[in-house]
């Protein structure tokens, strides 16, 4: 597939969302799309309280991403297009 596969190239419209990526290996990792470079997504994963984590940063190869969920609200701006008046 080499380093810069389809996912990763659909991806770079969502930079600043939230996502979540299953590996091929079945790892699933969840964080905010930071940046996309060099075949690598880098995601910045929040900060948990209890028990405490602190900020993180993972970098995943595009080559090893199965599948990605993006979590917007962009996608039905224009939800009530029938016409029932």
């Amino acid at each position: 597939m080499g380093k810069k596969g389809p996912i990763c190239k659909f991806l770079k419209d969502y930079i600043d969302n939230e996502v979540t990526v299953t590996l091929y290996t079945g790892q699933v990792v969840s964080g905010k799309l930071v940046k996309i470079k060099d075949g690598l997504v880098v995601l910045l994963e929040a900060e948990i309280i209890s028990p405490f984590v602190a900020e993180s940063l993972t970098i995943v190869k595009c080559e090893d991403i199965a599948i990605v969920t993006i979590q917007t609200s962009d996608f039905n701006d224009d939800d009530d297009d029938d016409d029932d008046d």
